[in-house]
This record gives structure tokens, C-alpha cells and sequence, in this order.
């Protein structure tokens, strides 16, 4: 497989996890710039395959960029790892794009705050002249599972996805009783059908 056939991949894979956040946390995406997008808060979503590295990639013009453009907003870094339901007598780890969708199991996702993402938290990573951004120069910060999971969260579970929300913090006030919404807005949906 080539480096642009794993990156479409891995942008539908992306996309695939994005609509689904969205729909979870009521929150709309957005096009371009960050990804997530409402009156108050914004979230920029990193994703990875739970069995691929331990490391999700933030470019290095992100953190500061995206604070400029929206300074009246609240920001968050939304780390996610998607797990997929095993196939028998898989022998490729890769993942077929009409497969991906079908073959998702559960989403674990950890939200942080904005200025989490910085030197101490990360590590940074040279500057790559072959990426689809390369008209920018930038490089890339490199957020650490082990480290955004010992953060203190408060865990809720939607069904058999797991979201982790920083205490103290506007997501948690919002999403504290995100399970009890969120099967409430699923009975509503099947009461509509019956």
C-alpha cells in the first residue's frame, strides 16, 4: 500500500469517527480548521487505530492557530482510539474502507484541555517536507497515550463507547449525564419508528 492509499484510509477512518462524535456529544464538525465547532466550545480531533502506535500527531501550528481564530470559544483536544470488531481468518491488520464502518466496535475518547498540548505533555517530532501541508513547514507535537490517560477525567460510558472529560471544565457540566441523554435521545428515536 502506498503512503497516499494509508492516508485516504486513515481520513475516512477519521471522517467515520468524527460524524460519530458529533452525533454523540451534539456538537456540529466543521470543513476546515477545527473539526468540531458550536457557540461556546470547539474541539480539534486526533484519532488513531487502537492497535496502531501509542501516539496521536498534533501539527505544531495548531495549538496557537486555532486559539487565534477563535479566542471567544472554549478549546479542547479531542484524542480518540477506535477498536475494531475482530474478523475471522483476518490476515492483513488493513482495513478495507467499505469495511471500516461495519467493523466498528467502540471508540474510547479523551478530552483535554487546550493549553494541555505543549512541551511538557508532548514531544516534538522534526519537520516533514513530504505531507499533504507542506506548503506550511510545520511539524508535529506528539501527544503520548500513557500521558493523556494519567490525566484525573471523570469516565462515562454510551453504550460501549468510553469518554473521558476533563473535571472542572465546561464538557464536564455539559456532558456529565451524557449516558442518561444519550438513551433517552436513543428510546425517542425507536418510539418514533413503533
Amino acid at each position: 500500500m502506498t503512503s497516499t492509499e494509508s492516508s485516504r484510509r486513515a481520513n475516512f477512518g477519521e471522517r467515520i469517527i468524527k460524524n460519530y462524535i458529533s452525533q454523540i456529544l451534539q456538537i456540529p464538525t466543521q470543513e476546515k480548521g477545527i473539526d468540531f465547532l458550536d457557540e461556546e466550545v470547539g474541539l480539534e480531533l486526533k484519532v488513531k487505530k487502537a492497535t496502531n502506535k501509542s501516539t496521536w500527531t498534533v501539527h505544531d501550528y495548531q495549538p496557537t492557530e486555532y486559539l487565534k481564530k477563535h479566542p471567544q470559544h472554549q478549546l479542547f483536544w479531542c484524542f480518540a482510539k477506535y477498536h475494531l470488531k475482530p474478523e475471522e481468518g483476518e490476515e492483513s491488520k488493513e482495513v478495507k474502507k467499505a469495511d471500516l464502518e461495519a467493523r466498528l466496535d467502540h471508540i474510547e475518547v479523551w478530552l483535554l484541555p487546550w493549553e494541555w498540548v505543549n512541551k511538557k505533555n508532548c514531544t516534538k517530532g522534526k519537520k516533514c517536507e513530504t505531507t499533504m501541508h507542506k506548503t506550511k513547514g510545520e511539524g508535529y507535537l506528539y501527544a503520548h497515550e500513557t500521558k493523556v490517560a494519567a490525566e484525573t477525567y471523570h469516565t462515562i460510558k454510551v453504550g460501549k463507547d468510553i469518554f473521558h472529560i476533563p473535571l472542572n471544565s465546561m464538557l464536564y457540566d455539559r456532558y456529565y449525564e451524557l449516558p442518561k441523554v444519550h438513551s433517552m435521545l436513543v428510546q425517542y428515536n425507536l418510539d418514533q419508528f413503533t
